[in-house]
């Protein structure tokens, strides 16, 4: 669940960086746009603002994503897809029920 509410709040900025200020354009996220590493500064639970997030995502072009997590000194790793604004994460060692997480961009 953790990872889910994250990932939310990640793909929120990546939706909003990369919104144009024509906002009737919509142009795919690309994955020069995804890799790299991400600082999560904030995210959104349940309606409830929660500042100071920490969780840093690094995406690498071999599509593979370390997800860390320095307040519990714990590191995850997943591989990643992007088909234009829809971005799955896809979790090692998680639940086979659970680990792919599908996040689909509303521009």
């Amino acid at each position: 669940m953790r990872k889910t509410i994250y990932l939310i709040a990640f793909m929120t900025a990546v939706i909003f960086n990369s919104c144009s200020s024509d906002a009737s354009s919509s142009k795919p996220i690309s994955e020069s746009d995804l890799i790299g590493t991400w600082h999560l500064k904030s995210h959104t639970l349940d309606g409830e603002y929660l500042p100071n997030s920490q969780e840093t995502y690094q995406f690498t072009s071999n599509q593979r994503v370390k997800i860390t997590y320095p307040q519990d000194n714990y590191s995850e790793f997943a591989d990643w897809t992007l088909n234009e604004n829809n971005l799955a994460i896809h979790y090692d060692n998680a639940d086979p029920d659970t680990n792919t997480i599908i996040y689909k961009s509303q521009i």
